[in-house]
């Protein structure tokens, strides 16, 4: 595909359109959505990406995860959240 993306809900609302917070891609957005880019180009073998998602997006509760694939498929084989990494 052209690229993914996951969007994370806060508090049952997800993020506006023009607002970056909360929504991470690699390769090409496609959609009208605002997102803070990864990786200029699409995985094409599995790969780990860590988010510090209280440096990124400050206190949230997290209410929900919408992974995307953009023009094709993605595949997501694992989501995990953690104080840090490598401790549940």
């Amino acid at each position: 595909g052209d690229g993914a993306m996951l969007e994370l809900a806060a508090n049952g609302q997800w993020p506006q359109a023009d607002d970056t917070r909360r929504r991470y891609f690699a390769g090409k957005n496609t959609t009208s959505w605002k997102a803070r880019e990864v990786r200029a180009a699409p995985p094409v073998e599995w790969r780990e990406e860590v988010f510090d998602l209280w440096k990124d997006c400050g206190a949230f509760t997290l209410t929900g995860l919408a992974p995307t694939a953009m023009g094709g498929t993605a595949f997501f084989d694992r989501i995990e959240l953690m104080q840090q990494p490598g401790q549940p």
